[in-house]
């Protein structure tokens, strides 16, 4: 998360100030700020900090355009609130990321927006915001009612693609797919992808006709039943 490395002294900093007048304030977020300091950056589903980091980030920019230079107190409002928020809806501050940020295919109610159920099966996705600067782009928001953040956009489609010099030998792609190849979840290809997803692995994309049959479990002329 390349924004990381901008936040990462305006935190420090407005810590460090708010310490020197006021350590009884900052001593519950010692701690925390010893923790992100320890941060490199990087999110995976394992690592805790991109939780934190996130809703802090959120709390303060989300609500403000572009540009936007925040104060000292809200840099120390935003971590209180994001440190307690995640104390009141997990017990602790240290949540792993693909605990919170998931991938479910909820029933869609009569606008045809989806309903996301914390109770109900989802998939812990690697994607983070647009604004972090990663790589992999997951958009998913806090909802009212709901401790987990729920993806409804982003990369929904990726691919790998080798196009060898040599023009005898074939091109190699993978791909992988945010959810599935179904929309049916009674269909096992509803979320087989968002698995593969989740352990960062992607799947062999079919170019070829040998390959296309292969693979097929079942093929048909058209006309036939």
């Amino acid at each position: 998360m390349m924004e990381w490395q901008v936040s990462k002294p305006l935190i420090m900093s407005a810590y460090a100030n708010t310490s020197a007048s006021n350590p009884i304030r900052t001593a519950k977020l010692a701690p925390v700020i010893a923790y992100l300091d320890a941060w490199n950056g990087v999110a995976t589903l394992e690592t805790t900090q991109p939780t934190l980091y996130v809703d802090w980030y959120e709390g303060i920019y989300m609500k403000n355009p572009r540009g936007y230079v925040a104060t000292e107190e809200e840099i120390m409002v935003s971590l209180e609130q994001a440190m307690d928020r995640l104390v009141a809806d997990w017990g602790t501050w240290q949540v792993a990321w693909g605990d919170m940020s998931r991938s479910q295919r909820p029933p869609l109610n009569a606008s045809g927006k989806p309903i996301f159920n914390d109770d109900t099966p989802s998939i812990g996705t690697p994607g983070v915001p647009s604004w972090s600067g990663g790589s992999q782009i997951s958009f998913n928001i806090r909802r009212d009612g709901l401790k987990r953040r729920y993806k409804t956009g982003g990369n929904s489609y990726t691919a790998v693609v080798n196009f060898p010099k040599d023009r005898n030998e074939q091109v190699q792609s993978k791909s992988i797919h945010v959810f599935g190849a179904n929309a049916d979840p009674k269909s096992q290809n509803n979320m087989d992808q968002a698995k593969l997803l989740a352990s960062k692995t992607y799947k062999n994309s079919w170019l070829y006709l040998d390959e296309v049959k292969a693979g097929a479990k079942k093929s048909y002329h058209p006309g036939e039943e």
